[in-house]
């Protein structure tokens, strides 16, 4: 077990620094915390499972540090796109009469065609 725990230990970090597939570190890394603290019971695995317990929570953390910024950065980016729209006058009620415009002269246009080839 000591193995398996320092095994998916290691998978855990590499896998929890890719922002896609971080989940997968998180997975890794509660099996090889698992599996670590079942490891030690034994004396002849007790180096790698302690090593694999202690990878498995790095690998944990880097995975929520991962998500945990980015999900900050993806709500600054959000706030800023919002707050600069605002600054140049444009709210939610302009972009739907703006859509709604746009629906009108796509109706005149097709109508206009419509009449040119009769």
């Amino acid at each position: 077990m000591g193995v398996a725990a320092l095994v998916l230990g290691i998978v855990s970090i590499v896998f929890g620094l890719i922002p896609i597939i971080g989940w997968i570190g998180v997975i890794c890394g509660i099996i090889a915390i698992v599996l670590g603290v079942l490891g030690k019971k034994d004396e002849a695995e007790k180096g790698k499972a302690q090593a694999g317990f202690i990878m498995g929570i790095v690998g944990v953390s880097l995975s929520l540090i991962l998500w945990i910024s980015c999900a900050v950065c993806v709500n600054n980016a959000a706030s800023r796109f919002q707050s600069e729209l605002e600054k140049h006058g444009i709210t939610k009620d302009n972009l739907e009469k703006m859509a709604k415009d746009a629906d009108k002269a796509l109706d005149q246009l097709k109508k206009m065609d419509k009449d040119s080839a009769e």
